[in-house]
């Protein structure tokens, strides 16, 4: 599915999951290996207007973490040089609730008038961070009350995140649960942040004896790392 921002979407298999047509126009290929069957059931409702509600991030900051329900009436991240967004999955690990992440929009801007460039799904399956273009992003979610979800999101300013080549979250639904985290520091320093209230551990690490792995707490400053492994 090719939508107007230019996101493509490859859709294997799917089962009533909900998508959400912010776009005039939307085009569906489809590709089989033999003859079968392809239905679609749209329907339109009319959304909520908008109360924005207002965060700022700031440089040598702590991250800002919002979670779902706080886009119900739109949200508006301000950045003194950009915004740096990272969208984790839910929390709810009894099925599997991420397609509904496609409920809140992200718009390159102030407002909900501003470009519209997908939705927290997208951001999650691309495994990668989103970042402004100006000052402004802007997160609504187009149905209030699905804050059941359990998914969250981690702002910065991107002047705190700059220098990272990649950069991505950590998602552990169960702290007793060892969770895989994989870096390519090929072509530049790569990060990835976790964001828990609770106490976490590092069991294993396996890298290149020429490369280096620093720990840190809160945003990266030399007072705030913790250990350095070679």
């Amino acid at each position: 599915m090719t939508a107007m921002t230019s996101f493509i979407f490859r859709i294997d298999t799917t089962n009533m999951e909900p998508y959400f047509l912010m776009d005039p126009s939307f085009r569906v290929d489809l590709q089989a290996n033999e003859a079968g069957e392809f239905g679609m059931r749209i329907a339109w409702y009319k959304v909520n207007p908008t109360y924005p509600t207002s965060w700022q991030v700031h440089p040598n900051s702590t991250p800002l973490t919002l979670f779902a329900g706080d886009f119900d009436n739109s949200t508006v991240i301000e950045a003194e040089t950009r915004v740096n967004l990272l969208a984790l999955p839910s929390t709810l690990s009894i099925t599997d609730l991420n397609p509904y992440l496609r409920n809140t929009q992200v718009f390159d801007g102030p407002s909900i008038n501003s470009t519209h460039v997908g939705n927290l799904h997208q951001v999650l399956r691309n495994g990668q961070r989103y970042i402004s273009t100006g000052k402004y992003l802007t997160l609504w979610s187009l149905f209030a009350g699905l804050n059941n979800v359990g998914n969250s999101v981690i702002l910065q300013d991107y002047f705190d995140v700059k220098d990272f080549k990649t950069y991505k979250p950590i998602s552990c639904i169960f702290d007793f649960i060892v969770c895989d985290v994989s870096l390519d520091a090929r072509q530049g320093t790569a990060a990835a942040i976790r964001y828990n209230p609770s106490y976490f551990f590092v069991r294993d690490i396996s890298m290149p004896d020429t490369n280096k792995l620093s720990v840190y707490t809160d945003f990266v400053t030399d007072a705030h790392r913790l250990s350095d492994y070679t």
